[in-house]
Formats: structure tokens, C-alpha cells, sequence
């Protein structure tokens, strides 16, 4: 189970990457992106595998371009079972 502490951060980190999803400027995108995304991470969804912050920022710039106005949001609290959120 995670702290009050360590659920606020978390909370931050999600928020901050829905963030990037909806920024419209790319160098804030970035910036947002690389605030919470380790060098190591991966994305995956049906369309796409995205390995590193760049792969992953073109992937999101080109959501953006499609779908011009859709935004990403957190809509729960946190849930956490098993050491995984």
C-alpha cells in the first residue's frame, strides 16, 4: 500500500503525463515528457511500440494531428493492489 506522500506523487506523475498528451507545443511536450518518463521506458497500444521519450513523442504528435482537440485525463483516484498502480 502506498503513503499519503508517495499516492500524491504518483498522482502527479499521471496527471503530468496526461499533460504531454494534451500539450499542443512540442518543446513543452518534451519537457513534460522527459520530467517523468525514464530512459528505459516503453509505450505500447495496438498501434504502436514506442521505445524511449522520442519515439514516444512522435507517436503523440501524430494522435495530436489526427485527432485535433481529443485530450487525455485521469477520471479515478489512484488504485494500487500488489505494488502496481
Amino acid at each position: 500500500m502506498t503513503t499519503t506522500t508517495e499516492n500524491h506523487a504518483l498522482l502527479r506523475l499521471i496527471d503530468t503525463y496526461c499533460a504531454v498528451w494534451n500539450e499542443p507545443e512540442e518543446s513543452r511536450r518534451r519537457e513534460l515528457l522527459n520530467s517523468v518518463w525514464s530512459a528505459s521506458a516503453t509505450y505500447t497500444d495496438p498501434t504502436v511500440v514506442a521505445n524511449g521519450a522520442e519515439e514516444l513523442l512522435s507517436h503523440i504528435g501524430s494522435v495530436r494531428a489526427r485527432r485535433p482537440g481529443a485530450s487525455l485525463a485521469r477520471t479515478t483516484a489512484l488504485d494500487e493492489h500488489h505494488g502496481r498502480c
